[in-house]
């Protein structure tokens, strides 16, 4: 299994890990990544917790942009993240990329536009309601 830590082998010294994985370990079925994420830390053991620090962990997503529906490159960016795991609830190994996968996904926007200002925006100006001042003076008539 990929960046998988196995309780025993780490009792005295940290590991380090930077690795680039495929990005099909991130996939969901509505969203589309690069072909492969980075990630980099450490896992070290305290008493009686297994603590994981990503110093970095890197991927792209595609999501349609909200005006033209054309897919759109976002970053997405872990970094300085710490998770505590209590060695109670591990059964011998533990997974970083489950737990990057998640935090990952949690920063995908609900919105992308492409280049921040989709080229197409102009053509819906004509459905969108203009602004107008309408400022309400409760005692201006006093």
């Amino acid at each position: 299994m990929e960046l998988t830590i196995f309780i025993d082998r780490i009792k005295d010294q940290p590991v380090f890990f930077c690795q680039t994985l495929p990005s099909s370990l991130l996939e969901t079925y509505d969203l589309t990544f690069d072909p492969s994420f980075s990630v980099e830390g450490q896992a070290y053991l305290t008493e009686d917790h297994l603590i994981v620090k990503i110093k970095e962990a890197k991927a792209f997503v595609y999501i349609p942009c909200s005006i033209c529906n054309e897919p759109v490159k976002v970053p997405l960016t872990l970094s300085n993240f710490t998770h505590a795991e209590s060695l109670d609830e591990i059964k011998g190994s533990f997974s970083v990329v489950s737990l990057v996968r998640e935090e990952l996904l949690l920063k995908v926007p609900k919105f992308a536009e492409c280049n921040d200002s989709c080229p197409e925006r102009k053509t819906l100006t004509n459905y969108l309601k203009k602004n107008t001042p309408h400022h309400q003076l409760p005692f201006a008539d006093l």
